[in-house]
């Protein structure tokens, strides 16, 4: 609940920013009340107030009944990101305010005087604040922005009715100062090319073309282990490279059941490379250097993310997915296991197979398969559902 004093005052907020500003908000709930017989302007207030009460989670019983209902909604993963549409339907009414004010400023006159108020009333409090606590600096000093932005509005919409200055000028004042209390949220914390700490996470993404080029061009679309503790982004999706992990929101069974991140898992799933500073226990060879001083290792024993085999492996008793793939790691090279009746495949060593990746995208997988007698051709990817 407190996070609905952020819709006014800025760096009030948990997870999801519901700031908006007062000059956005003030303009938003005018926009409401002159416009309230079109259609529109009912959808996008009911569009802006149903998001904030979805917002509440815990303290408001929409969430959990839409969760109820229609579970996918939790994939937001937070319901505080509904602020998100509070705020477009908030600058779509308040646009819609200033529409008004072009045409008829002496409809907004009320608003100006609330807006003295709230700044006389957030003044007050900060002075009294000073005289108590010894003039103690505050944790959060930019509730004094929304005050004095709170006055410049007030002045816009004054000056506008008693025609001060044109309405044109009046619209794009206002324009002005809902972005100068923007800023205070939106790039306050924006750090400067010279703060060299604060700006590593930015210039690293500019760090490692020359290494995703490399790998781009490396046939059969190998999978990548990246060293997280040298590369904090998410290398893999930055460069539309396949990694085998990342940060991300879920992982299926299927994956994690096989032994997350083991040599032989990483073998099987077709990690040929890994970026790291020295090598790791099964990527040895040094194939490239990137101009960041990190290299590029290969596994020469790595399997491709595509091939045949020709012989189903028994399932041992008490045996897992995991304990399975390093009991049979020598051979699955040449055969696998299965859940359930195993295919008949039939053994041809004289007569090779060929299959080759074609097209891997997130819509689209194509290979292409020449078989030398029937057997089963692999794909090491998560299969899910």
């Amino acid at each position: 609940m407190a996070d609905l004093l952020g819709i006014v005052f800025p760096g009030m907020h948990k997870h999801s920013s519901p700031y908006m500003g007062v000059a956005t908000l003030a303009l938003a709930l005018v926009g409401v009340w002159l416009w309230r017989r079109k259609r529109e302007t009912r959808w996008l207030a009911a569009l802006g107030a149903g998001s904030l009460v979805y917002a509440l989670a815990e303290n408001s019983p929409l969430e959990g009944l839409l969760y109820s209902l229609v579970p996918l909604v939790e994939k937001a993963r937070n319901p505080s990101a509904a602020f998100y549409l509070m705020g477009l339907a908030g600058a779509v009414l308040a646009a819609m305010a200033l529409d008004r004010l072009l045409r008829d400023p002496a409809s907004v006159s009320r608003v100006s005087r609330w807006l003295v108020w709230l700044a006389a009333g957030i003044f007050a409090l900060r002075t009294g604040w000073a005289l108590t606590q010894q003039f103690a600096e505050l944790k959060e000093d930019r509730i004094l922005v929304t005050a004095l932005c709170a006055l410049a509005l007030a002045l816009i919409l004054a000056s506008a009715r008693r025609k001060l200055i044109t309405l044109t000028a009046a619209a794009l004042c206002a324009t002005l100062v809902m972005i100068t209390e923007a800023s205070n949220e939106n790039s306050f914390l924006m750090p400067a090319y010279s703060e060299k700490d604060r700006v590593s996470q930015l210039t690293a993404l500019s760090e490692h073309g020359d290494i995703a080029e490399f790998l781009r061009r490396q046939p059969g679309n190998p999978r990548v282990e990246i060293n997280r503790s040298l590369i904090g982004y998410n290398f893999g999706d930055w460069h539309g490279i396949h990694t085998s992990a990342g940060y991300l929101a879920s992982l299926s069974t299927s994956v994690v059941a096989t032994g997350l991140n083991s040599p032989s898992e990483n073998r099987l799933l077709g990690v040929a490379f890994a970026v790291n500073d020295k090598p790791t226990a099964i990527h040895t060879e040094d194939v490239f250097t990137g101009k960041s001083g990190l290299k590029v290792y290969k596994d020469p024993e790595a399997r491709p993310r595509a091939f045949s085999v020709h012989e189903i492996l028994p399932w041992l008793p008490r045996h897992d997915a995991m304990a399975m793939n390093d009991y049979y790691a020598d051979r699955l090279t040449q055969a696998t296991f299965v859940t359930g009746p195993p295919p008949k495949l039939d053994a041809c060593p004289d007569r090779s197979d060929n299959v080759q990746l074609a097209v891997h995208n997130p819509s689209k997988v194509q290979i292409q398969a020449e078989m030398g007698c029937r057997g089963m051709v692999i794909l090491t990817d998560a299969y899910f559902p």
